[in-house]
């Protein structure tokens, strides 16, 4: 067994080979830093400033011939004929496999010395975490977020995708050795944008038809999946990916959602909206002819299943649609980041990759870079660190579940009631919405998603305007609701929830919202605050873990619940200032009864309307708002 000195030597030596490697592949590195050994403080390597640093300095310039991706690796320089293939695979499909190989090969490989100083164990990422440890992190979201089925489920897609390549190299692939490469593109992959050039050559590659030059392959027609990220597991988002990215379209994914949050579903009873009852019957009425057209093609079905298999991925990829590469970047990922100290940036160019300065930089100073903005808990997850004096992405989550459980409580409500009611504003929502987009001819795919697993509050004291929407929506629904009698209680009609919604719209379109609002969000809060241990509400110590060398998971869980927890206590300490920052706007706060009557009133004259009418019409009369501007 090696000593630390030993150890230390061949990190050293390493780290040398390293900048050797990469002065041989011509990436420019200024004399003004270098690659410097932060393990002391659980940082791996970094790099230092090694005299004073102007604002606007190029620090090193990176050949895009340097990086690892599709286009340039071992297993297309040993089988070319691949080539073609890996680039019709999604980015993460094709990146992992080509690390993979790139890793069983080293010796033959061009990135030897590269591949030698990327970490192989020791990793923080919640994927590695035991049970024990995970339950440390209770009770953030975070946890939902981890990925371990997913991970398993796009290891054995892997091992389907390298046994239809046919190829040695790839015998024996361990789900701890698939681990470990897929983490490493997880915490260092870049998503490298493509030139026009490299767009037209990666088309002329693969034989795609653009002649509109939108990107997109003429003779299929659309795109292809598009990509889902730069994290790990993010192509599975339902086990992985966070809730308030895409868009819910219907009743399936509202209940899926309601479900993984334990909200109790009627399954006797479905949601019906206006329109539905009409579809139904055309669709039955369109059955018959369906099923003697099915009957034809079942014969068929057999002989082309193999065609279609071998088509499955024959538009435009993920490469051309998303216009960029995932790549793994020397250099550049030995920057570590922090979202505080921040001080250089890389930008893309036509043949290169250029790290500069955004600030003064003292000598002795480490060079950061950032990962986004992303909270404490975020990058524990993807990354394997966290910032100790709290990350500037930082917020805390209101699960759906709590605003479930709030209003049963202070409204006094059935619980397969409350979840139906939720399913139908779900549904409502995403309507209103994709009308909004269709009348303003946006090209947005999906909708406005209201009901979410779960609702941010910022460490800057703002909160998602779906969570306001949400809970200013349920207040005045139920408040209304409150002054039924007990027949009208029992039926949620689509017409007063959509009339419910223009008004919640056009309430907080014009920076309004009601004093039960504000009572109701500052119990929510209050609530989701009372989850955390006490000593998440202790302040986060600026020098704790910066400077030490002997950081434990429960430490790093403590500080991310310490983030979440400050977080979501700026938002709740002062809730009309909370408003404003949301709304950007100085907000007025108006009696619910004053809204209550408008409503009522609303829906009122929307039913002598229609009585008038003879009845015709069962939308009520009220005009959709116009989308905000903001």
């Amino acid at each position: 067994m090696a000593t630390a000195s030993q150890l230390k030597d061949q990190f050293n030596e390493s780290t040398a080979s390293y900048l050797d490697w990469l002065k041989s592949r011509n990436v420019d590195i200024s004399p003004k830093i270098t690659i410097h050994d932060y393990t002391s403080i659980n940082q791996g390597r970094g790099v230092i400033a090694l005299q004073d640093i102007k604002e606007g300095e190029v620090l090193a310039t990176i050949p895009k011939s340097a990086l690892i991706n599709v286009k340039q690796n071992l297993l297309v320089t040993n089988f070319p004929n691949l080539k073609h293939y890996l680039m019709r695979l999604s980015h993460w499909d094709a990146l992992i496999i080509i690390l993979l190989y790139e890793f069983r090969h080293r010796e033959q490989s061009h990135w030897l010395e590269y591949i030698n100083v990327l970490p192989q164990s020791g990793f923080n990422q919640l994927m590695f975490w035991s049970t024990n440890e995970l339950n440390l992190l209770q009770p953030s979201c975070v946890l939902d977020r981890v990925g371990q089925e997913a991970a398993d489920e796009m290891y054995h897609k892997m091992l389907e995708t390298v046994e239809d390549l046919k190829i040695d190299g790839f015998e024996n692939v361990s789900f701890e050795e698939y681990n470990v490469v897929a983490t490493i593109i997880m915490s260092y992959s870049f998503d490298v944008e493509l030139t026009k050039q490299e767009t037209k050559e990666v088309r002329d590659q693969l034989g795609v038809v653009d002649d509109d030059g939108d990107g997109v392959d003429d003779e299929e027609g659309e795109d292809v999946d598009g990509g889902d990220g730069d994290g790990y597991g993010e192509e599975v988002p339902e086990l992985v990916h966070h809730e308030h990215d895409g868009a819910h379209n219907g009743t399936a994914e509202v209940k899926s959602l309601l479900e993984r949050n334990g909200i109790p579903l009627d399954e006797d009873e479905e949601p019906i909206l206006h329109g539905e009852v009409e579809e139904s019957e055309q669709e039955e009425g369109d059955e018959d002819e369906a099923d003697e057209e099915h009957k034809e093609d079942e014969g068929e079905e057999d002989d082309d299943e193999e065609e279609s298999d071998d088509e499955a991925g024959s538009g435009s990829p993920e490469i051309l649609s998303d216009g960029y590469i995932k790549s793994m970047v020397p250099l550049a990922d030995t920057l570590n980041a922090d979202t505080t100290y921040n001080n250089a940036i890389i930008n893309y160019e036509a043949d290169s990759l250029v790290i500069t300065s955004i600030k003064q930089i003292a000598k002795g100073d480490q060079i950061y870079n950032t990962y986004s903005n992303h909270p404490n808990g975020e990058i524990l997850r993807r990354y394997g660190y966290i910032e100790s004096h709290g990350s500037k992405g930082d917020f805390g989550e209101v699960p759906i579940s709590i605003i479930y459980q709030f209003f049963i409580e202070r409204y006094v409500i059935d619980e397969i009631e409350l979840s139906h009611l939720l399913q139908v504003i779900g549904e409502v929502s995403f309507i209103e919405q994709q009308e909004a987009m269709e009348e303003d001819n946006e090209e947005e795919d999906g909708g406005f998603e209201l009901v979410l697993d779960s609702y941010d509050c910022f460490c800057t004291g703002e909160v998602t305007i779906e969570l306001v929407f949400l809970v200013q929506l349920l207040t005045t629904y139920l408040t209304i609701r409150q002054n039924k009698d007990d027949a009208e209680k029992e039926e949620i009609t689509h017409d007063l929830i959509k009339r419910v919604y223009h008004k919640i719209y056009q309430l907080i379109e014009s920076k309004k919202v009601t004093s039960d609002l504000i009572k109701n969000l500052q119990e929510i809060l209050q609530i989701r605050l009372d989850q955390y241990p006490n000593y998440a509400s202790e302040s986060l110590n600026n020098e704790t873990s910066t400077t030490s060398s002997t950081m434990t998971r429960d430490a790093m869980a403590k500080i991310v619940l310490q983030s979440e927890f400050h977080s979501l206590k700026a938002c709740q300490q002062d809730l009309k200032k909370t408003l404003e920052k949301t709304l950007d706007s100085p907000v007025k706060v108006i009696a619910d009864d004053k809204l209550v009557r408008a409503i009522t009133k609303a829906g009122d004259k929307g039913h002598i309307k229609s009585e008038k009418r003879g009845g015709d019409n069962d939308e009520g009369g009220v005009k959709r708002p116009k989308k905000s501007k903001k």
